[in-house]
């Protein structure tokens, strides 16, 4: 729904899903996360680090800041699992 109004879902979004299913491949719900939200890592090394997820070309990455020096750096976090936060 869309301002209340349903929105049709892409084919290619379902033949996706269908394509995961059809082939019992391991997988798990996972909430909806997008490009600019801020997000916490949990598990592994890296476990606890907060920043901002970006996506360029399908990799996924965290953006950290220190802001009162104006400055950032970017870690892929492809592999591990985030939240939103």
């Amino acid at each position: 729904m869309f301002n209340g109004f349903p929105v049709p879902v892409p084919e290619q979004q379902l033949e996706d899903v269908r394509l995961l299913l059809a082939h019992e491949i391991a997988c798990k719900a996972y909430p909806f996360l997008k490009a600019g939200q801020r997000v916490r890592i949990r598990g592994g090394y890296l476990d606890g680090l907060e920043g901002i997820l970006i996506s360029e070309n399908k990799d996924h990455s965290l953006v950290v800041s220190i802001e009162a020096i104006q400055r950032s750096m970017a870690v892929r976090i492809d592999g591990f699992d985030v939240e939103a936060i």
